[in-house]
């Protein structure tokens, strides 16, 4: 009776293509069995009837996918981490600076009441003015281009999450393979590896899509670190 090797891994497939098409189209060519798994768009996990050598040779093919996978997944997400701290810190700068003003301006109109002074009328205006301004800008950094990532906070935690969860998962295969794990305990890795990256794909890469190419540019000489 022939052993099913059917792990899917078309979302792992669809993360790469999205995040890194030139490592995907490196992997074609280094695993050419895989040719019609590694298609844009192919469901990869049709039921193959293999022996058990068979579908674990294929099962350790698919690992290496879904590893390079989440690694871009998680090099993507880190990235993008670094744009979003340094928007939150902007942005709450911009807010200390906001409430300064309100602070001083609060100040003047206490001296304009004692005084009856023009020039302090007039300077309490300029600083509200500056502090509405403030605000704005505050707002505007804390918002992202698609409203639907949510804002500056949510981005950051849901990165957090996503790199973390890709390391681990990558890890826990990584293991799985130098430890020569079942075909069971390979299957619901890829699956769960999968399975992760499909929910990736729904905001990962509507997220790295918003980061200027600048920035992106200038964070990948960090990413051999990371």
């Amino acid at each position: 009776m022939g052993t099913s090797a059917g792990a899917a891994i078309n979302e792992g497939v669809f993360l790469l293509d999205s995040l890194s098409p030139a490592r995907l189209e490196n992997l074609r060519k280094e695993y050419p069995d895989l040719s019609n798994d590694l298609k844009v768009g192919i469901l990869g996990g049709v039921e193959k009837d293999t022996d058990k050598d068979q579908a674990a040779a294929i099962l350790h093919e698919k690992s290496q996918i879904m590893i390079a996978a989440l690694a871009e997944a998680e090099a993507a997400a880190r990235h993008a981490l670094t744009f979003v701290s340094r928007r939150i810190v902007s942005a709450r700068r911009q807010r200390l600076i906001t409430q300064l003003l309100v602070l001083i301006g609060s100040s003047s109109s206490l001296a304009t009441l004692a005084f009856g002074q023009k020039a302090a009328a007039v300077f309490c205006a300029v600083l509200t003015l500056f502090a509405a301004i403030g605000n704005l800008l505050a707002d505007y950094k804390e918002r992202l281009l698609n409203p639907q990532t949510g804002n500056i906070y949510d981005a950051y935690q849901r990165l957090s999450e996503g790199a973390y969860k890709a390391r681990s998962l990558s890890t826990d295969l990584t293991l799985a393979l130098k430890y020569n794990q079942g075909i069971s305990e390979l299957e619901t890795l890829i699956a769960s590896a999968n399975a992760l990256c499909e929910q990736l794909n729904g905001w990962l890469i509507q997220m790295v899509a918003t980061i200027p190419k600048t920035h992106l540019k200038m964070s990948e000489p960090s990413a051999a670190v990371i």
